[in-house]
């Protein structure tokens, strides 16, 4: 288990080397899932991403019994993504709007009401190809990968 003085030690570490990315919320977004979700914009730190690093060694941490996998489609990740851009004003890439994809399809079992962290991240996004994924995900039958994959 994480200690508050492990927590400390690694702020002490990253002074100086990473950006304090904001929290951020949408009254929209709680209202559209019923629960207060709260996002972390690592797309302002720099690279525009969260570490790999860190995530690496907390997933891998996690015992097997509890791991939990959970798949959205090409056309969710792109409503999450077209949801960031227009009411977040967040360019995310689609890995990194998995999270909220997750949430805003359901796909992962919370309790009404409950909080919700997630990270955001990455803004390598080719604006001419997420122009053509949002294109073909307003003429695809919902569920069709706007890709074509």
């Amino acid at each position: 288990m994480i200690e508050l003085d492990d927590v400390r030690a690694a702020a002490r570490r990253l002074a100086g080397v990473t950006h304090r990315t904001p929290v951020l919320s949408s009254r929209t977004l709680d209202e559209l899932v019923g629960a207060r979700v709260l996002m972390k914009a690592e797309t302002f730190q720099r690279g525009g991403a969260f570490k790999l690093r860190g995530a690496y060694n907390r997933i891998s941490s996690i015992p097997p019994a509890d791991r939990h996998r959970v798949t959205v489609s090409d056309a969710q990740l792109v409503e999450a993504m077209r949801f960031a851009f227009e009411r977040l004003k967040l360019v995310v890439e689609p890995s990194g709007a998995a999270p909220l994809a997750d949430v805003m399809t359901g796909a992962i079992d919370y309790e009404p009401g409950a909080r919700i962290g997630m990270i955001l991240s990455g803004g390598n996004v080719d604006r001419r190809l997420l122009g053509g994924w949002w294109a073909a995900s307003e003429r695809s039958p919902a569920g069709e990968s706007p890709t074509g994959q």
